[in-house]
C-alpha cells in the first residue's frame, strides 16, 4: 500500500523509520507546512525574546521555572543521543510544551506580563499556522514501513494479476541486485505475511496452467 498525501512537494518528515512495524492508524510521515522554515525561524526568535524577558523576572515562581528549565535541558540531551525518529518527535513535543508552560507562568504573573503575553500570543499564531499547514499521513493497514517506492507497486499487484505476462515482466527491466533509493515524497506499508512470486516457465504444464488447476508430480 503506497502512501502519498496532497502536499508531497513541500518535503517530508519521516516519523516512522524504514523497516519499523506499525499498527493501523499510526502516523508514518508528515509533509512540511508551506514556508515552514521561515515560520520555525520566527518561533525560535520569539522563544529567545521570551526567555530574555523571563530572565529579568526570575523572582516570579522561581521553583516552577527551575523545574521546567531542568526538564527542557534533559530532553535536549535526550534528542542528541536518540536515533528513533518517532521518539525524537515525542521529545520535541515535550520541549515545546515545557517552553510554552514556562512562558505562560512568566506572562501571567510578572509585572512585565503584558509584553511577555504579547510575545506568547505572537508565537501561538505562528505555531498555529505551522501546525495547521502540515499534513499528517497515517496508514489504514498494519505492516512494515518502507520509503523505497519504485513505482512498480501498482503494476506488480495481486489486483493486476490478469495483466501480468512475460512481456510485461521483461519490459520492467529490473536488474538483479538493483537498489531503490528512499523516497522523499511518499512511503508504503508492506504486509510481510503475504508475498507473491512471478516466474516465466516454458514447460507444457505451465502453458496449460490455470487458476486452481492441479498437476500430478
Amino acid at each position: 500500500m503506497v502512501l502519498q498525501g496532497e502536499n508531497y512537494k513541500n518535503g517530508m518528515v519521516k516519523i516512522k523509520a524504514e523497516g519499523e512495524r506499525v499498527q493501523v492508524g499510526a502516523s508514518i510521515f508528515r509533509y512540511y507546512s508551506k514556508d515552514e522554515e521561515n515560520l520555525v525561524k520566527k518561533i525560535e526568535e520569539l522563544d529567545l525574546k521570551i526567555d530574555e524577558a523571563m530572565e529579568n523576572e526570575m523572582t516570579v515562581f522561581p521553583s516552577d521555572i527551575k523545574v521546567l528549565n531542568s526538564k527542557i535541558e534533559k530532553n535536549i540531551e535526550k534528542i542528541y543521543s536518540e536515533n528513533d525518529l518517532s521518539k525524537i518527535t515525542e521529545i520535541k513535543k515535550e520541549i515545546d510544551e515545557a517552553v510554552s508552560k514556562k512562558a505562560t507562568i512568566a506572562g501571567e504573573q510578572s509585572p512585565a506580563g503584558s509584553y511577555v503575553k504579547k510575545l506568547i500570543d505572537e508565537r501561538a499564531e505562528y505555531e498555529y499556522t505551522l501546525n495547521s499547514g502540515t499534513e499528517d499521513v497515517k496508514t489504514e493497514l498494519a505492516g512494515i514501513v518502507s520509503y523505497k517506492v519504485d513505482g512498480f507497486e501498482s503494476v506488480l499487484s495481486p489486483s493486476n494479476f490478469n495483466g501480468i505476462y512475460k512481456n510485461l515482466l521483461l519490459d520492467l527491466n529490473v536488474k538483479t541486485g538493483q537498489t531503490v533509493k528512499e523516497s522523499e515524497e511518499s512511503g508504503k506499508i508492506i504486509n510481510n505475511f503475504k508475498f507473491y512470486i512471478a516466474v516465466i516457465l516454458d514447460s507444457a504444464e505451465a502453458k496449460e496452467a490455470a487458476v486452481r488447476k492441479k498437476f500430478k508430480g
